[in-house]
């Protein structure tokens, strides 16, 4: 038997999450596409609202009348528009990237170089697109399968008797529903985590098989492993994105509070996407170890 308790995973997969090479280049990435979009949008806050009377409020918050006028002129503003624009085409095209990077610490560990790191992400490239792009396929069934649930839970609300039993079917199927838009995401990220732990094939299509097969085997497993560590994160990020609501301030001392505050939120994403790949290149390994532990009783049997 192979020694594979969900605490001890989880907390391997957190500590190890801590790989300051591909955070820092997860961080430098993301706040380089977040400046790209934000420069316009100070230019035209700035013209907006520096001057008038009520700025020291406005740097505290602003009310829905005021946020609908920025929104307003933000949605005019070519430079603001072209600007996010260029933030999401910057991003779309650094995510591979970033996906190799987080695989390449997975498999490397902390003693790869950073620059090592950084040209791994790019031989993962081509790979992580291509696996980006296949991962498209399987979605639509699984979304059409829980647009039905969801239809067919409605539809059977006439022939309750109970009120109570509609809003638990209903609930239920919209969980079902849930879960099956997650399970491809899940699937992606499952054959992410065998890509770093047994990179023993160049075909994203081989390894999401694998994966699948997987899966089937550790259905549970899977499913803990990746809830927890997801449930982990967003606790950490909401926490952060509180402190940053309560950073806010006309302050200098508050504005860097603010900005220090939301680079933690970056670096929590970071974590939170390195850590759930840590956890199930554990999996892939434990079950790879179980595999050849169960092949060789089997081996050893016929022999006998």
């Amino acid at each position: 038997m192979t020694d594979f308790h969900g605490l001890s995973v989880l907390a391997r997969g957190a500590v190890r999450a801590l790989h300051w090479r591909a955070l820092l280049l997860w961080w430098a990435s993301l706040s380089l596409v977040a400046l790209v979009a934000a420069l316009p949008l100070y230019a035209l806050l700035d013209a907006q609202l520096s001057h008038a009377i009520d700025a020291p409020r406005y740097a505290h918050a602003l009310s829905l009348l005021v946020l609908g006028e920025v929104v307003g002129g933000a949605a005019k503003d070519s430079g603001t528009v072209w600007g996010v624009l260029a933030a999401l085409w910057g991003t779309a095209l650094l995510w591979p990237w970033l996906t190799g990077v987080m695989v390449a610490a997975v498999r490397l560990g902390r003693g790869v170089r950073l620059f090592a790191l950084a040209a791994e992400g790019m031989r993962e490239y081509g790979r992580q697109l291509r696996l980006m792009l296949w991962s498209l396929l399987p979605l639509a069934p699984f979304v059409a399968a829980g647009v039905w649930l969801v239809h067919v839970a409605r539809e059977r609300r006439f022939d309750a008797v109970l009120e109570s039993t509609v809003h638990w079917t209903e609930r239920g199927a919209l969980l079902a529903a849930v879960l099956l838009c997650l399970m491809p995401y899940l699937l992606t990220e499952l054959t992410r985590a065998r890509i770093a732990a047994r990179d023993d094939s160049r075909s994203v299509v081989v390894h999401w098989w694998r994966a699948l097969k997987l899966y089937l085997r550790r259905p549970l497993a899977t499913w803990a492993l990746s809830l927890a560590i997801l449930v982990l994160g967003a606790l950490l990020i909401a926490a952060l994105g509180w402190l940053r609501i309560a950073a806010s301030g006309a302050g200098w001392g508050d504005w860097w509070l603010a900005l220090g505050v939301t680079q933690l939120i970056t670096l929590a994403g970071g974590w939170l996407r390195l850590a759930r790949l840590q956890v199930l290149a554990q999996l892939v390994d434990d079950d790879a170890t179980r595999r050849a532990i169960e092949a060789e009783a089997w081996r050893y049997d016929e022999a006998a």
